[in-house]
């Protein structure tokens, strides 16, 4: 392999939010990602490998077909998953989304049909994009520390170009930002 990578380990975050929905009671929790396929091990796959660990680590079932729905990572895409979702169920208390841009579709077409965030759902994220602060509600999110990832990335770019060292693969830590929207239960 000679590419180098840095990353945030997808796995253990999304797995981290999971533990934080469940700690705030919730069991059954809906997930808008993007397209799940065999062949290729993505950031969807990964981020919903990790919620499946923390669901059944707490012996929470989950029901594919009724709790997921893949989306376009844009605000549109989150709109429209929150809307699929509700056309099959509106039993679950959380949702998990797997960006910042579909949670915040989904808050806003939450609040379009009349459902408050997070007082009838609650809603997280990922990615921790600074629009999530400003929010209503401020996004409870996965923070990516995205100037230590460029960082990281710049430095091993330039020491295979200059120095010709070998690829690195580099997990840059996460943390867990507690906002507004998502409610204990």
């Amino acid at each position: 392999d000679y590419l180098s990578s840095v990353s945030t380990d997808d796995v253990a975050a999304a797995k981290k939010m999971t533990e934080y929905l469940i700690s705030c009671g919730h069991k059954k929790i809906a997930v808008i990602g993007g397209q799940l396929s065999d062949n290729v091990v993505s950031i969807s796959e990964r981020r919903y490998k990790g919620f499946l660990s923390a669901m059944k680590k707490h012996h929470l079932s989950f029901d594919q077909e009724k709790y997921y729905h893949s989306s376009k990572y844009s605000f549109d895409g989150g709109m429209l998953a929150a809307e699929e979702l509700l056309n099959k169920t509106n039993d679950f208390t959380a949702v998990f989304a797997m960006s910042d841009v579909q949670a915040l579709g989904a808050i806003r077409y939450f609040a379009d049909k009349g459902y408050k965030v997070p007082e009838d759902i609650s809603v997280s994220g990922f990615d921790g994009l600074p629009i999530t602060q400003f929010t209503n509600p401020r996004l409870t999110t996965i923070k990516q520390i995205s100037d230590r990832l460029a960082r990281e990335g710049t430095k091993a770019l330039l020491n295979s170009l200059v120095n010709g060292t070998v690829a690195v693969h580099k997990l840059i830590p996460f943390e867990l930002v507690e906002g507004e929207s998502v409610k204990k239960i």
